[in-house]
């Protein structure tokens, strides 16, 4: 259910219960994923890691939040703006992974540093300062 896929429990022994499931008949408990399971599904598990951020502080369990270069104290791996990368804790461990608004270059350079001064290195806006994007990432 959490991969995006609608699960439906049914007595097995039942003559012809997947064709009667699937044609519509209500057999069974149908458990339907959440709705968030659906729209990041392809950001969950479809396209592989290129690289990883390390947060310096733990992201809320309900995700939510977007990730900024002051949230960030570690890069690993070599990417482009746009890549699929792994996101993990002060600790090391994997919580989750995101599509990343920077390359690794530029997070190199900025990570760690307030708004103001990511604007400062930049220039012009170009595009969002955020790292990540509270739309772009899933939690494990």
């Amino acid at each position: 259910v959490h991969g995006g896929i609608p699960v439906v429990i049914a007595n097995g022994k039942e003559r012809n219960v997947i064709p009667r499931i699937l044609s519509g008949e209500e057999i069974g408990t149908l458990f339907l994923p959440p709705s968030e399971a659906v729209g990041k599904q392809w950001l969950r598990d479809r396209y592989p890691i290129e690289g990883r951020v390390g947060l310096s502080a733990p992201l809320p369990p309900s995700g939510g939040t977007d990730i900024w270069m002051h949230d960030i104290d570690f890069v690993g791996g070599e990417f482009d703006r746009g890549a699929i990368v792994g996101i993990s804790l002060p600790s090391g461990a994997a919580i989750g992974r995101g599509l990343v608004g920077y390359s690794s270059a530029e997070i190199r350079l900025l990570k760690g540093m307030p708004a103001e001064q990511v604007l400062a290195h930049l220039g012009p806006k170009q595009y969002d300062f955020e790292v990540i994007h509270s739309e772009d990432y899933v939690l494990y």
